[in-house]
């Protein structure tokens, strides 16, 4: 058991999304690895050594060729499965397996 005397604080900040960041994942893989999801519709992969995303996923819209304009509210990293769901009231799942 970690007891408050044993806990680190770590201080980083990683900035790419257009707005707030509504929930954070990490990866039960990698230790280095997180998912993050934003009001801005965005999923954005990230390796805490770098300051800019491995990756950015985009949540396709009903509409043909456009991107989803709605928020994304939480976020969670299992495995080699990403799982999200937001404003479309749907569950996004996205395949991890090559990410971490």
């Amino acid at each position: 058991m970690l007891s408050i005397l044993e806990a680190t604080v770590v201080n980083l900040t990683l900035a790419s999304h257009r707005n707030w960041v509504s929930s954070v994942s990490w990866s039960t893989q990698s230790p280095n690895i997180l998912v993050s999801g934003s009001y801005d519709a965005s999923l954005k992969i990230w390796d805490i050594r770098s300051k800019t995303p491995l990756y950015t996923l985009q949540i396709p819209s009903n509409e043909e060729n456009k991107i989803s304009d709605k928020k994304i509210l939480c976020v969670d990293w299992d495995f080699d499965v990403i799982l999200s769901g937001g404003e479309d009231e749907k569950l996004h799942v996205y395949s991890a397996k090559n990410l971490s």
